[in-house]
């Protein structure tokens, strides 16, 4: 919720309300309250008030939805095969003599390449090599996914905390039929409003690319439209392109068009990339929407980037509106890497609807951004038009705070805000940043002040009872955590130093790192007759063996109030250790009697 207060009016507006629960077994994800339809293909999203049930794939990050590769060929004798995608190898196996099918080979989306390399006993090599193509338009076959949505539309949202509307229902399900075809039926409906139910299909075109067809019908009371669609994508290394057209009868009306008094008649998307390795890369764009009763709009735009190396990084790009009234925008941008966290950049901004008359204006910008953990930031940016902005941030274990400035046209203005929390857990309470993602409380066994790393990023260092609390972790994702070994004390013993955390959905964890505190000790092992066990003698205390130095010098972690046995050729011999109230990190217990044993 947001509370606003100024000249006009104070008021307290509530924004969202909502309970997630996710299944990750079933790749199910419940939503009771405020929500987003989901749109389909060809639909429409719009904020409701209700129930969202249906697949979320993102609580299983390593599931490849997309289709598999299969390469096929024949080996003659015994033979090893390893697999490439696009140059790096995926697997390796053992091939029978014969005619041979490798399934199941992950690929990346967009054009490539499998090589199948085949090795024989003596060494020679075969290549096996085909073009393959793969994009997220399309599911792996037998794969399906569903969205279920039913409630209230949200109305004026932003505007007022409690309004809704009508009732609204949508539900898709999309399903790969093979692993060329995937298709999805998607059905709308308003109360008293429009209905609407479509088809989409992505069709597979061998390695060139993904076709898409799109039929629908809907209406609003005794009116019915349909709307057409046609897609192609193709994502390669060195050329690109994509080209989406939609077409509506005037009758035409879905869900979120029951207010809207034009309605479109054509919808044309499209763009080329193009990759030119050391020279840059460049993009062409062109959009256009078309209305029954208002004129069409179009757009041009093109960009070219290219890396300067250790100059920093270059950008062009232009865009051109064609309507009623024809604008033409350019942009020359520059910026480059200072190092620790700090950037400079440059910029040359050419249009029409600058103000004061002015239609260029050129922008330099300083900034350093926050890092992961705790510490500060700040930007500043100065205009030739007298603009300026000037900002800083702080990010603390408990709260983050930015204070902003600015002029413009004229005018002063500054702005403060400040973001914080507290985490309730097992672990005791403890204050935190905002937390709106997944997080952990990490304890290190009450070691104080030792850093804490998440994906190789300090994050912070743990409080005196050796807790820290890591905010903003991936759900559902394998997190690294670790700590500096050589940070730890003498006495402390470590398993490891690295541990994956795998969150569930804005949830929190409470982890203890494989860190133990040692009781270490030293002595010197002696016989009833004064002399020292025989150096080279192996000691066993609590499953764990020492080995014994010279005048029967013996160090030993876990050694508190316990009993061992010392070994060695033609004799043994047995001892007690007494628990000692030195504080020191290895305690020295002096001469320990050692009693002589028959060896068995």
């Amino acid at each position: 919720m947001a509370i606003r207060r100024d000249a006009r009016r104070s008021e307290a507006l509530r924004l969202e309300t909502t309970f997630t629960r996710d299944f990750p077994e079933q790749m199910l994800t419940l939503q009771i309250g405020d929500a987003i339809s989901s749109p389909g293909a060809w639909g429409r999203a719009v904020r409701f008030a209700g129930v969202k049930f249906g697949t979320n794939f993102a609580t299983q990050p390593t599931l490849v939805t997309t289709p598999f590769v299969t390469a096929t060929g024949e080996a003659t004798v015994p033979s090893t095969a390893d697999v490439f995608v696009n140059g790096r190898q995926v697997s390796s196996e053992q091939l029978p003599p014969g005619p041979f099918t490798l399934d199941g080979i992950p690929a990346l989306n967009g054009a490539g390449e499998v090589q199948v390399v085949v090795t024989d006993a003596l060494g020679r090599q075969q290549v096996i090599a085909q073009p393959y193509y793969t994009g997220p338009a399309l599911l792996r076959a037998g794969l399906s996914e569903y969205s279920i949505d039913v409630g209230a539309i949200r109305r004026d949202y932003g505007q007022l905390g409690n309004a809704y509307g009508d009732l609204v229902g949508s539900g898709t399900y999309r399903r790969g039929l093979s692993d060329q075809l995937t298709a999805e039926l998607h059905a709308e409906g308003q109360q008293d409003g429009p209905l609407a139910v479509g088809l989409d299909t992505a069709v597979r075109l061998g390695w060139f690319g993904v076709a898409t067809l799109t039929a629908a019908v809907g209406g609003e009371g005794g009116d019915q439209g349909w709307l057409a669609g046609l897609g192609f994508e193709r994502s390669a290394q060195r050329v690109s392109v994509f080209l989406r057209t939609q077409y509506a009868s005037e009758s035409f009306a879905q869900l979120g068009t029951a207010a809207e008094t034009l309605r479109f008649r054509q919808n044309v998307f499209g763009g080329l990339g193009f990759n030119l390795a050391r020279l840059g890369s460049l993009q062409l764009a062109y959009a256009m929407r078309s209305y029954w009763s208002a004129p069409q709009s179009e757009s041009f735009g093109a960009s070219y980037s290219l890396s300067l190396g250790d100059y920093g990084f270059l950008s062009v790009s232009a865009n051109h509106q064609r309507g009623e009234d024809d604008d033409t925008d350019l942009l020359l941008y520059w910026t480059t890497p200072l190092g620790g966290r700090r950037t400079a950049s440059a910029g040359l901004r050419y249009s029409p609807d600058l103000e004061d008359g002015e239609r260029v204006e050129a922008v330099a910008t300083l900034q350093q951004s926050a890092p992961a953990g705790t510490g500060h930031g700040y930007r500043v940016s100065v205009s030739s038009n007298q603009d300026a902005q000037l900002g800083a941030s702080y990010r603390g274990r408990a709260a983050q705070a930015e204070v902003e400035y600015a002029h413009r046209n004229d005018s002063d203005g500054w702005r403060a805000s400040a973001l914080g929390g507290f985490a309730i857990t097992e672990a005791g309470v403890m204050p935190t940043r905002w937390l709106d993602r997944s997080f952990a409380v990490v304890e290190v066994a009450g070691y104080e002040g030792l850093t804490v790393f998440a994906d190789n990023q300090p994050i912070g260092r743990t409080d005196s009872k050796g807790r820290i609390l890591l905010d903003n972790l991936r759900p559902y994702e394998s997190n690294p955590i670790s700590i500096d070994p050589l940070e730890l004390p003498i006495e402390a013993g470590i398993d490891r130093a690295r541990i994956e955390l795998t969150p569930a959905y804005r949830s929190g964890a409470v982890v203890e790192f494989p860190v133990s505190r040692e009781s270490s000790a030293t002595f010197r092992l002696r016989l009833p007759d004064g002399s020292a066990v025989p150096p080279g003698a192996v000691v066993e205390i609590a499953d764990r063996t020492w080995p014994v130095a010279l005048d029967g010098l013996v160090y030993a972690k876990h050694a508190g109030a316990t009993g061992g046995v010392a070994r060695w050729r033609g004799g043994q011999c047995r001892f007690e250790l007494q628990a000692s109230a030195a504080a020191d990190p290895i305690r020295d217990l002096g001469r320990v009697a050692c009693l002589p044993e028959q060896s068995p």
